[in-house]
């Protein structure tokens, strides 16, 4: 029996490439297990670091107008919390312990540092100072710009009621993140918006699709949806009305339409007549959305 399996060995032969087979297969799902392992930590470090940014500018907001301190206290600690649930690095560590500092004196009842503003400021905006109107980087606007903008005095929206937004303008749920730093902005693997904090008024949007269809919207209906766009998400104040010229690329019609403060551009797809594209400019001279890439692809 032996000599004779020996002699034909080739259901051996045909066992041992099996399992080195199954070995591969194993050792391919273990590494994209690994991998999809690492980004959802990546993400959920990230969302943990926003959502400490949205309860420190609530309580900075909260200190600097005399709330309650049962409110103020109840968002540093919060911003504490989210800090240590992100990703373990020096500097969650540190914010968070000068957070939770913050807060037991605040429920001592003794007065708070001197530098709790800076602490806060840090942990909102990532070390930068609260916007204020006329300075560079307030809701993205150029620095310079002395004149108030048309949002300005409406009220301010917070990262959650600006996501709702960011979600609603780009028609996605559930797979916009809120990007950490001062400024409104929500992100994702082919999505980019970016809001005002007064209002949730729009100053840049970007999606970044495959074309999958043959081009089917003539341009009167993509200046419509353009048109039905800015009347859903800009205030009446800014005085848009119809489109200035249009420009036709092989994917898309980007429309132009003055406002008071400049010029606004708007891309709409023409295989699926969806706004891909949005940008306020405060110049009157044509600016792409990116140099090298158009919204027509990934």
């Amino acid at each position: 029996m032996a000599k004779r399996f020996l002699k034909n060995n080739r259901p051996l032969v045909f066992a041992l490439g099996a399992m080195v087979f199954l070995c591969a297969v194993l050792l391919v799902l273990y590494f994209f297990a690994r991998e999809e392992n690492t980004l959802l930590k990546t993400a959920r470090s990230e969302q943990f670091l926003a959502l400490a940014a949205g309860e420190a500018e609530a309580a900075l907001a909260a200190w600097e107008t005399g709330s309650p301190t049962a409110v103020v206290y109840h968002r540093i600690t919060s911003a504490a919390a989210y800090l240590t649930m992100a990703a373990p690095t020096e500097y969650s560590r540190e914010m968070a312990e000068k957070l939770r500092t913050a807060g037991e004196l605040l429920l001592q009842g003794e007065i708070l540092p001197a530098d709790t503003t800076e602490i806060l400021q840090t942990a909102a905006y990532g070390g930068y100072e609260k916007p204020e109107h006329g300075k560079a980087g307030d809701d993205g606007m150029p620095a310079g710009e002395n004149t108030p903008q048309p949002w300005a005095e409406m009220p301010s929206v917070s990262r959650r009621e600006g996501l709702k937004l960011a979600e609603t303008m780009t028609q996605t749920g559930r797979t916009l993140h809120p990007a950490y730093g001062k400024n409104l902005v929500y992100t994702c693997r082919n999505v980019y918006v970016r809001l005002s904090h007064k209002g949730g008024v729009p100053l840049e949007m970007a999606v970044y699709t495959p074309a999958v269809h043959a081009p089917s919207y003539p341009e009167e209906a993509c200046e419509f949806r353009s048109g039905r766009f800015l009347e859903q998400f800009l205030p009446r104040s800014l005085g848009t009305s119809s489109a200035a010229d249009a420009e036709k690329t092989e994917f898309l019609y980007r429309f132009r339409y003055p406002w008071s403060g400049g010029q606004i551009q708007v891309d709409v797809r023409k295989d699926t007549g969806r706004i891909v594209g949005f940008q306020m400019l405060t110049e009157e001279k044509e600016q792409s959305l990116s140099a090298e890439k158009d919204c027509s692809y990934i």
